[in-house]
């Protein structure tokens, strides 16, 4: 009887325990961009139901859809779009599968991403990731860095982003190649992408050589190290830094990113198409290097307002706002497009542009701009600038 009244006990106090620790203040605060609720959490569980892991209730199961882009193939290893258009629609298709359909899909068409290696490399111990990079050579240098923590991540990129390059980080786009990232932004014709493997290799882009389209070679400036680690966008093209945050009991982590891109391409009419785009990517960890499918809950709310240097002329401050939730993934991003521009001349890409003014962070739940998944207990990354 003493065993029976202990066993009723103990299941007696956990059934309490559950229940009180459903019941919180739906209150937070926000302290160095990490929001709390003020709560009694529940440890996150794992469970294996039917030979499946199962964590915090979501199958742990990959999961592959087949899909496939429209007006798109592979040529000499990359990514060749139809035109601009087709390329932003396949980013943001591409950003809306889990990692491992995007890496099937890559497979299936014989294409090598940025992305896919990063998936390739990112468990190894560090000596074996450290080796993979100087196997891949002066771009795999260029596009990978391992952290204090021994974490792979990319340096050029979000991930999602990384979903379209190829291993030497470049895209097609109608007959032309070429390649952007903060800094960088320059095209050739597709005749003649040899010579642009060569600049990009010596990090050199010939002055005044006509073979070259350049909007920007900023990243390969005197400086080399012309970005400044700023928390906050002004201009794109701005990669923002991986901000990870934990549960209250460090057995779940987040990684929150945010990114302002300016994605400008040339046409066969010597023009660029240009989108202005706001992303927030988030990236589930049940340790520093162990990402998890999870349900993630993401949200944005910018202001941006267009700027024409050349005139000093300031425009209208408009809100960009909108939120997403994305399931069973262990990656998921938001994004929205500031402004799209189409057969515009280089002098204007230089003078005209977006700025974002202002990141609102939200004060509670999936509010402002903001990123969270299910095993945070409430605690969401949150981007405060202004």
């Amino acid at each position: 009887m003493k065993i029976s009244f202990h066993l009723l006990t103990t299941v007696l106090f956990y059934v309490l325990f559950f229940y009180s620790c459903t019941n919180y203040k739906d209150e937070e605060l926000v302290v160095d961009g990490l929001s709390t609720h003020d709560e009694q959490f529940c440890e996150p569980s794992e469970e294996i139901i039917d030979g499946i892991l199962y964590v915090d209730g979501v199958s742990q199961e990959e999961v592959v859809v087949d899909f496939d882009l429209e007006g798109l193939h592979v040529e000499e290893g990359r990514l060749a779009f139809r035109d601009h258009d087709a390329m932003v629609n396949g980013l943001v298709k591409l950003s809306q599968f889990n990692t491992e359909s995007v890496v099937a899909w890559g497979e299936k068409i014989g294409f090598t991403s940025l992305f896919s290696e990063l998936i390739r490399i990112e468990e190894q111990p560090v000596e074996r990731m450290e080796a993979a990079i100087d196997k891949g050579g002066l771009f795999y240098k260029r596009f990978f860095g391992i952290n204090d923590e021994g974490e792979l991540y990319l340096t050029k990129h979000l991930s999602v982003i990384a979903r379209i390059f190829n291993n030497q980080g470049l895209i097609q786009v109608g007959d032309y190649v070429g390649t952007f990232y903060p800094g960088l932004n320059v095209w050739v014709h597709k005749d003649n992408t040899s010579h642009l493997i060569k600049a990009l290799r010596e990090e050199d882009i010939p002055k005044g050589d006509s073979m070259f389209y350049v909007l920007d070679t900023e990243a390969f400036g005197s400086t080399k190290n012309w970005i400044a680690l700023e928390t906050c966008p002004i201009d794109p093209t701005w990669l923002g830094p991986i901000n990870q945050y934990k549960n209250p009991t460090a057995n779940r982590r987040i990684d929150v990113q945010n990114a302002f891109y300016v994605i400008a391409s040339i046409n066969s009419s010597g023009l660029y198409d240009v989108d202005f785009q706001y992303w927030v990517e988030s990236t589930s960890k049940k340790a520093s290097w162990n990402k998890y499918n999870t349900n993630h809950y993401l949200s944005l709310d910018i202001r941006a307002r267009f700027v024409d240097m050349s005139l000093g002329v300031f425009g209208q401050i408009r809100a960009i706002q909108g939120t997403q939730n994305v399931n069973n993934t262990k990656v998921a991003s938001i994004y929205a497009t500031i402004s799209q521009h189409r057969n515009v001349p280089a002098n204007l890409v230089a003078f005209r542009w977006e700025q974002v003014v202002e990141t609102i962070p939200g004060s509670s739940g999936q509010t402002g701009t903001s990123a969270s998944h299910q095993g945070m207990g409430g605690r969401y990354g949150r981007q405060q600038c202004d």
